[in-house]
């Protein structure tokens, strides 16, 4: 028996939409992991962006050359909201990551030899390790593919 006690349940892809609308500038996604970077003292970062015939965007990739993820980084990252108690480390309220979802469905993480993916199981956000990243472990990378294609930035105002 649960003495007339029910859980509360969320339907995530609302609530990360309703965290998104905070977000409602253009680009902010990449405002966020370029704070990120800066917050894990990298010295370079990076944007590509893969476009079809019309410059429209069907995947950027994000990448820095940052301290790459701890293990609490990878469990905060799968925590909505569960900021960082470290003020001078990345994800001081633990929302920004989660503007991916402006752009990407199921974006994929990678850092140090680590990779996570955040899959949709009906309205609830799974995670899932996706093997392990032999390739580029100096730089922790976001794969981004376009949730919805969306014209390539103008680079002189994206900046």
């Amino acid at each position: 028996t649960n003495n007339g006690e029910n859980r509360v349940s969320v339907n995530q892809r609302a609530l990360i939409d309703k965290i998104l609308s905070r977000y409602s500038s253009a680009h902010a996604v990449y405002r966020e992991l370029l704070q990120n970077s800066n917050d894990a003292n990298a010295s370079s970062a990076e944007i590509y962006f893969t476009t079809n015939e019309g410059n429209t965007v069907t995947k950027a990739v994000y990448r820095n050359n940052g301290e790459p993820f701890e293990a609490e980084d990878w469990s905060r990252l799968q925590k909505i909201a569960e900021g960082n108690p470290n003020p001078d480390k990345v994800g001081a309220f633990g929302v920004g990551a989660y503007s991916m979802f402006s752009v990407s469905e199921e974006p994929t993480v990678f850092s140090g030899d680590q990779a996570l993916q955040f899959v949709w199981k009906d309205e609830q956000l799974w995670t899932k390790v996706v093997g392990k990243n032999t390739k580029d472990t100096n730089w922790t990378t976001f794969v981004l593919p376009s949730r919805d294609p969306y014209q390539l930035p103008n680079l002189v105002e994206f900046g």
